[in-house]
């Protein structure tokens, strides 16, 4: 486990980016409860609340120790509120089979308890339920009160919550709350299990290196694109992306074919900056952390001369307003032009919005 973190946050990309050269990360408004001092006031609350049963009690303090000898951490308050609420553990249950529909019915009950404890619990695996199911717009206010002083002192699982939070902004696209969040993770829970802080890095350097327009930044949007259409949301957020990522991909293919005949191009998309905070072995998810400098056509690919045929377009113009013949010519170019995993995405991008069209 990583014990401390020194975090830069100065961002130094010089090109159009998502994020402002240089972002303050504010305190938290409030002192974050320790966990010695959750579970003391979990203990004073249950001795002294009336609705607790004697025998309920007496079962909360042999979890509660046997959960200290275990050394169980964050799960130790879990562990005693699911032992004594059935609900509560046949709804995580229900989680863990996958049941969704089962499992979000019965959080959003129990998130209602008039025992808060009880209720900060299932808000934070009913917010985990929603992101499995990629509805971050729902999860986030749920993180955003378990992370706040409102309800940061009733489970510990309030800086995991603070972590998704961040992980929920990124998928939103909303990229500066995104590293203001993650970033105050990191400083405000130095003794985070590796897996959440290693996380939190890679995110973070992440943001800092994203570029507006990058195939990278085109990526995202495709998949939030992506998301809300499965998740049957056809509505402004998803065709504003839509439109964002057409006049990106034409900018992109613009700027390769200037490239390509001698004309240079120094435009947001040429990758600057995308294998930045990239994994071990300069991967990121399994992408090339640096794809622009692949994207030359290979030997014997198709050609791109019919580019030239294809309508540039303004930011308002969107995919269903191409004719047919210009959206193979962009796909055919994509194919040419960059690695296989991109114009993997774009042709499942396109071929998703062409079925919608049909």
């Amino acid at each position: 486990m990583l014990k401390s973190i020194t975090l830069t946050l100065a961002l130094t990309l010089g090109a159009s980016h998502a994020l402002a050269e240089d972002i303050t990360i504010p305190s938290l408004p409030f002192k974050p409860v320790s966990q010695d001092e959750v579970i003391s006031r979990f203990m004073q609350h249950t001795l002294q609340s009336k609705a607790v049963p004697a025998e309920t009690r007496v079962l909360i303090l042999s979890e509660l120790d046997a959960a200290a000898k275990d050394q169980a951490g964050e799960h130790t308050l879990t562990r005693v509120i699911v032992a004594v609420n059935p609900e509560l553990s046949k709804a995580l249950a229900d989680f863990a089979d996958e049941d969704f529909t089962k499992a979000v019915a019965s959080l959003k009950n129990l998130s209602k308890s008039e025992d808060t404890y009880l209720a900060a619990h299932a808000d934070f695996y009913l917010a985990r339920a929603y992101m499995v199911q990629e509805k971050f717009e729902d999860a986030l206010p749920i993180l955003d009160k378990l992370a706040g002083a409102e309800r940061s002192d009733l489970t510990l699982h309030a800086g995991e919550a603070l972590f998704y939070k961040g992980i929920c902004h990124d998928k939103l696209l909303e990229r500066v709350e995104a590293l203001i969040s993650l970033a105050t993770f990191l400083r405000q829970n130095p003794d985070a299990s590796e897996r959440l802080t290693v996380g939190a890095m890679h995110k973070v350097e992440e943001l800092k290196a994203m570029i507006d327009g990058s195939l990278w930044d085109v990526e995202n949007r495709m998949d939030y694109s992506r998301r809300r259409l499965d998740l049957e949301k056809p509505d402004d957020p998803t065709q504003k992306e839509q439109k964002n990522i057409i006049v990106m991909l034409d900018k992109l293919i613009e700027e390769a074919e200037q490239k390509e005949n001698g004309g240079g191009g120094s435009g947001s998309g040429g990758g600057q900056g995308q294998g930045q905070g990239s994994g071990p072995g300069g991967q990121r998810n399994g992408v090339p952390s640096s794809p622009a400098t692949q994207s030359t056509a290979p030997e014997g690919s198709a050609e791109i001369g019919a580019l030239h045929k294809v309508n540039r377009g303004s930011g308002a113009d969107s995919w269903g307003d191409l004719k047919k013949k210009e959206k193979q010519d962009v796909i055919n170019a994509f194919k040419a032009k960059f690695p296989s995993r991109y114009r993997q995405a774009v042709e499942e991008y396109y071929k998703r919005l062409q079925e919608g069209d049909d």
